[in-house]
């Protein structure tokens, strides 16, 4: 690796091998990782043999779905979407998840990846969706997308990011996390004034950690 892999890579037989969420020949283009629930919308410029990758995080709890769609919003290029499963695993065009339901009609599963022909469409915009089946399949943790250019032309694209998550009640888009005392929804009431879990260590009126309430 003649130009080194920077501070997120190793190289390993010529070849930088990035940590996880880098990028790059030499590891220095941080992946953007998205982890709200909702859709989120980017865009961007790739050229054939190019990639473009972005995150998002399911959270911790089975059960959550993604929607992803990339519409070609140019005349020229063909860009093509390819996900895979963890945070240290970038897709390429060999190495793709199989846990999407491509969303065009054919049930169960299919590979994760969009390769349509944008470019033997006439005029621009057809969205590719690929979807999860989260009933099935319960997914959690981190994805990447990568969107990456075929044939002649740059493209130009929009990529959308639609996330479903649930909390730890295993309900959609409850929003509850398990606290410091690993209960669900919890306040953290275990923790005694001296942060430690269980101590049952209380404020005084004067403030004081386990104090006798006399310093004051």
């Amino acid at each position: 690796c003649p130009e080194g892999c920077g501070d997120h890579g190793a190289c390993d037989s010529g070849q930088c091998r990035c940590d996880a969420l880098w990028s790059g020949p030499q590891c220095a283009d941080p992946v953007q990782l998205f982890s709200q629930p909702g859709t989120a919308t980017v865009s961007g410029t790739v050229w054939p043999y190019g990639w473009h990758f972005y995150a998002f995080d399911l959270g911790e709890w089975p059960g959550g779905a993604f929607e992803l769609a990339l519409t070609r919003t140019g005349y020229r290029g063909d860009p093509d979407l390819y996900v895979s499963q963890g945070a240290s695993s970038l897709p390429s065009l060999k190495e793709y998840a199989s846990v999407c339901d491509c969303g065009q009609g054919r049930p169960g599963l299919c590979s994760c990846r969009e390769m349509t022909c944008d470019s033997c469409e006439a005029g621009v915009g057809a969205a590719n969706p690929l979807a999860s089946s989260a009933a099935a399949l319960r997914l959690k943790g981190v994805f990447v997308a990568g969107v990456t250019g075929f044939c002649c032309e740059a493209a130009d694209y929009t990529l959308s990011i639609t996330l479903r998550k649930v909390g730890c009640d295993l309900i959609f888009d409850s929003g509850k996390e398990e606290d410091a005392c690993g209960q669900c929804g919890g306040n953290g009431e275990c923790i005694g004034c001296d942060g430690k879990k269980d101590s049952g260590l209380e404020f005084d009126v004067c403030g004081v950690c386990d104090g006798d309430g006399q310093s004051c």
